[in-house]
């Protein structure tokens, strides 16, 4: 309180402030500034101007008044807690943190301000002083469960499920009737690996209070995230979606899923999928929160007139970082457009895998090599079963050296094996499926097998745990195919490439390059079979130039697209083919159609299939394929030469810009990738009048690939080993 005679004047503050709370900011400036009048240094008055101006989303005007309250009211905490609360909204949390400090000292018997100051050591990454402050809060008021709560937060958030769901039986004991603690209570026992019994637990909460929604949303998030059974998710996501149908939450999950789901008909659940992202979009702002939800569902369906209406890219961006949302970064490599765009996607990775190591327990030694007889090598992917992944990794685990190596494989994949899985069982010397286990937990079984060198083929993409390797699993850990980029974790030494792929520019990798000699992947049995190839190119039976595309849509660009409209413009009478299973989706194809409309193609020259799955036979439709880019193809690019069909790429200077670059190198058609758009509808254009070429390829480049490296699998594989190997320092024991 002020000096200045505060207790007749006390009457007024609380006028105004009544005011201030009725939102009537008018009349309650009037107050106080004529309190103000007559007494300047009173540090109450000039509080209560910093709530109004607050409370009317002026924060920097706030902030001045309530610097004055603390000049002219030191011992005051109210508003050091309020200048707390606002460098919070500004998102400066060092000065956050140090008013709520401030608080603290003058008031230490205050439970909220330990709490409150508590929530922004958390955020500065100083979880063992957020943890005092959080336990004064609970000596304190032992009966405010929110103090209990965060505590919970932070148990959760350092690995220390055990503490979490101690303290928050702590909690359901003190508010029984509290449905989302009890929901929380559900979420930790996901966490211990208890999934059967979160659901079941879940499930009585349900049967308990049938018109609330957020029980059901947990329950769909159990099956969509960690059991993988979108049917059963979507049961849920569904009847939330009757009770609330406004709630923006609910559309987004149920949105999501739908987005996944592969049963039943493809198209129409991706169809009503983007009918509720586009009725989340017609609300109005959307918040930053579902961002990623609604990228995913508008890049599959070619909306980009849509995605720009997700907001500023820096807000986003700021937001999935201090949410620890690194894999929502996987669908914008695509989205870059300057050298500043990619270095600033290697530093939002680079500062996820700080946040991550920082808020790890580690284990308490780091691993060593052990020189076993044999070299152990871990693979580490949840889609070590019938998966594009698998295409590439099998050669490893059906020609490896089994004299002098071991191959021991890990997934977290929660369905039953199927038959590819079933396989690699039979080939590997060890596999390890821990779907429920902690990443701790995961890393100390992979030191206990004495793994020397783990290859994480996951990266941040659905079901993989990469975070994995913040543990230091083995003593080399190497990045390899599933996701194109660095993934930022220090404890990550390397990652796979080639000569091909690895950046001009040494900024755009964080890890150091496993470069192998020649390709980074070699065609294995599984993704590549002898589907037969029509002998004539399309042109000869249809009269005209087929282009197309099997790209996922989350690749393509408004620029990419007009560059595949110049070339349809520049080659006569020529079509676009898109094999896709989105090319089922009326959203898709009338999204499609408009961008290729805009560059003067009309919609009778674009043609879909759609199809997923048993789609190889297709490429026989196609004369040339067009790649996408600034993300190139991958699996695609290699299903494409396999099946004869050139493809046309563009090289940049990122790892994901480069992919396409290796293949088409290691095929021994190289003279297919360009440098500029210009290059690259020119390469086009020219090769569609060179059917001679294109007949040649048909019947020729299939064979031409098992003589170059990308078809060369049992060299591949001794070229891996050699450089793991390499790496590791250790020499041959024998002859391979």
């Amino acid at each position: 309180m002020s000096n200045s005679k505060p207790k007749p004047l006390a009457p007024k503050i609380m006028e105004a402030s009544a005011l201030i709370e009725q939102k009537k900011y008018a009349e309650a400036e009037i107050i106080l500034q004529e309190f103000l009048l007559k007494f300047p240094k009173d540090g109450v008055a000039y509080n209560a101007l910093g709530v109004m101006y607050k409370n009317q989303n002026n924060v920097q005007k706030a902030i001045e008044n309530y610097m004055l309250s603390v000049k002219y009211d030191p011992k005051n905490s109210s508003p050091m807690v309020n200048l707390g609360n606002a460098y919070m909204q500004l998102n400066d949390i060092e000065k956050a943190s140090e008013y709520y400090g401030k608080a603290v000292r003058i008031s230490p018997k205050n439970s909220e301000h330990h709490r409150l100051y508590a929530q922004t050591l958390l955020r500065l990454g100083d979880r063992k002083k957020c943890i005092t402050s959080l336990q004064s809060a609970i000596t304190l008021a032992p009966k405010d469960v929110r103090a209990r709560m965060d505590l919970c937060g932070v148990y959760l958030e350092m690995n220390k499920n055990d503490e979490a769901l101690s303290e928050m039986d702590k909690v359901i004991i003190i508010a029984p009737q509290n449905v989302q603690m009890r929901l929380n209570r559900a979420i930790i026992l996901k966490k211990l690996g208890l999934l059967n019994e979160a659901i079941s637990y879940t499930d009585a909460i349900i049967a308990q209070f049938p018109k609330l929604v957020d029980p059901l949303l947990v329950n769909g998030n159990f099956y969509h995230y960690n059991k993988g059974d979108f049917e059963g998710a979507n049961k849920y996501y569904a009847r939330a979606y009757e009770l609330e149908p406004e709630n923006l939450n609910v559309i987004m999950r149920y949105c999501e899923c739908l987005l996944n789901s592969r049963y039943g008909s493809e198209a129409e659940h991706l169809q009503h999928s983007y009918e509720l992202a586009i009725k989340m979009l017609d609300k109005g702002p959307i918040p930053v929160e579902f961002a990623d939800g609604l990228q995913k569902v508008f890049l599959r369906t070619s909306d980009f007139a849509a995605i720009e209406k997700l907001g500023g890219r820096e807000r986003i961006f700021d937001y999935w970082l201090r949410n620890m949302n690194i894999g929502a970064l996987h669908n914008q490599l695509g989205r870059v457009k300057t050298i500043e765009d990619r270095l600033n996607l290697v530093k939002l990775h680079k500062e996820w895998g700080k946040r991550t190591e920082q808020a790890i327990t580690r284990l308490p030694a780091p691993p060593t090599l052990r020189h076993h007889n044999k070299i152990r090598i871990g693979l580490m992917s949840s889609d070590l079963r019938d998966h594009p992944v698998t295409y590439f990794a099998l050669p490893i685990i059906q020609y490896f050296d089994r004299e002098n190596i071991e191959v021991n494989c890990y997934s977290f994949y929660p369905k039953q094996p199927d038959k590819v899985q079933e396989f690699i069982f039979t080939q590997v010397s060890k596999f390890t499926i821990l779907p429920t286990q902690s990443d701790q937990q995961i890393a100390q079984a992979m030191r206990n097998d004495g793994i020397d060198i783990l290859f994480e083929l996951g990266g941040t993409t659905f079901l993989n745990k990469v975070q994995v390797c913040s543990y230091r699993p083995a003593p080399v850990n190497v990045s390899w195919l599933g996701y194109p980029h660095s993934v930022g974790l220090s404890e990550i030494d390397y990652i796979l490439t080639d000569p091909y792929i690895t950046p001009d520019d040494k900024k755009l990798l964080i890890e150091k390059p496993f470069e192998l000699a020649n390709s980074w992947v070699t065609l294995g049995n599984l993704g590549f079979p002898e589907v037969p190839i029509v002998e004539k190119i399309p042109y000869k039976t249809n009269g005209y130039i087929t282009f197309g595309t099997m790209n996922n849509p989350y690749k393509y660009t408004p620029e990419g697209i007009a560059a595949w409209a110049q070339i349809l413009n520049q080659v006569e009478n020529s079509r676009m083919l898109f094999v896709r299973p989105e090319g089922g989706t009326e959203a898709f194809r009338t999204n499609i159609q408009r961008e290729f409309a805009k560059h003067g193609v009309v919609a009778n020259r674009i043609e879909f299939v759609p199809i997923r799955g048993k789609h190889l036979p297709n490429y026989n439709k196609i004369d040339i394929a067009l790649d996408s880019f600034p993300h190139t193809g991958g699996t695609t690019t290699c299903e494409t030469l396999w099946m004869g069909v050139p493809v046309v790429s563009m090289v940049g200077p990122a790892f994901f810009e480069r992919l396409s670059y290796s293949n088409i190198n290691n095929a021994g058609i190289k003279d297919m990738c360009a440098f500029t758009v210009e290059g690259y509808i020119k390469i086009a254009v020219e090769l569609s009048k060179d059917i001679p070429r294109l007949q040649f390829l048909r019947q020729n480049l299939r064979a031409q690939i098992r003589q170059n490296p990308l078809g060369l699998q049992q060299q591949w594989v001794r070229d891996f080993e050699n450089k793991t190997r390499e790496v590791l320092n250790i020499g041959q024991k024998s002859a391979a």
